[in-house]
């Protein structure tokens, strides 16, 4: 049996393990900013509904030549996202009850009795949060040729994640058609 003695330098080995756990290090950090920067992206999102936003987490979640840990973590953002605008909590409590209008007569007018066409306007002229959902719901049963052609562009003009949800659920309602991604306005586009 032959024994072989085989001089190694410490230098070279100490220095190899060096490289590696620096690469490691530095990966983790790169995840940790990017996963930082998803983070700051979803509370813009919580903060004012913002869709262009979620448009732009939606690309980095379809995006395939990305890191599959960073398309994890995006698809783990919009789903809480999701879940939060399409839940009514997000509304502010606003009943139909206090939509109030006055006809032609100049006689109040209250929550379903309003004509469809004052429902519009009023949404048109209010930045109260909840009224407009509160009126975008309420045109959900509403029987009106109109009413297909305003809540889409409702959704696709809308800077607001809530409000965009809140039109199209009310679109599915009227039109019995409900898509399988509950914020694409697309999916509605040859329908109204």
């Amino acid at each position: 049996m032959r024994v072989f003695f085989c001089r190694v330098n410490n230098n070279t080995v100490r220095d190899n393990f060096e490289t590696q756990v620096s690469k490691t290090i530095n990966e983790e950090i790169s995840y940790l900013r990017k996963r930082n920067e998803i983070t700051y992206m979803s509370d813009q999102i919580f903060i004012n509904g913002d869709v262009a936003i979620y448009k732009d987490l939606k690309k980095i979640e379809g995006d395939i030549s990305g890191s599959l840990k960073i398309r994890m973590a995006v698809k783990s953002e919009i789903l809480r996202i999701e879940l939060f605008f399409s839940n009514d909590v997000a509304d502010e409590i606003y009943l139909e009850e206090n939509v109030v209008s006055n006809d032609e007569e100049g006689k109040i007018v209250k929550g379903d009795k309003i004509p469809t066409d004052y429902l519009i306007t009023i949404y048109n002229n209010s930045s109260d949060f909840g009224k407009r959902t509160t009126i975008l719901n309420m045109l959900a049963y509403k029987k009106d040729e109109n009413i297909p052609e305003f809540l889409y562009n409702v959704a696709k003009e809308t800077n607001h994640l809530r409000i965009r949800y809140v039109a199209l659920r009310a679109l599915s309602y009227y039109l019995k058609d409900f898509p399988k991604n509950k914020f694409d306005h697309d999916y509605f586009k040859d329908k109204v």
